[in-house]
């Protein structure tokens, strides 16, 4: 892997695997997102996160790459969708909460 990190998170998509944020010893936390082709042996730099993530968990829903939660600093209580479809410069997101969960956090906080 290029860029050397700890808590990070790795997913599988398609048969390549993405590598995503994580943090150093020291406390620096990277929005660095890396695929690696198990096929070629070969790492390739993505377009970075839009906020940088330590110890949080990355999953796959429906094709797209959720990154939640975290640290970088303070606790980090967003979710944020990665475009990897898009080969040459994938967009990150935000993504936006209300809808989508079973259960109100609060009522999403009494509505911000």
């Amino acid at each position: 892997m290029p860029t050397s990190r700890g808590a990070l998170s790795a997913v599988d998509v398609n048969g390549k695997i993405y590598a995503i944020g994580g943090g150093s010893a020291g406390g620096v936390f990277t929005t660095v997102v890396e695929e690696y082709d198990p096929v070629t042996n070969v790492w390739t730099k993505k377009s970075n996160l839009l906020a940088a993530r330590n110890a949080f968990s990355a999953s796959v829903v429906n094709g797209e790459i959720y990154a939640i939660g975290g640290y970088a600093g303070t606790e980090i209580s967003s979710v944020e969708k990665y475009n990897w479809l898009l080969d040459i410069m994938p967009m990150p997101q935000a993504v936006d909460s209300k809808g989508k969960l079973a259960t109100s956090w609060g009522k999403i906080r009494s509505e911000n």
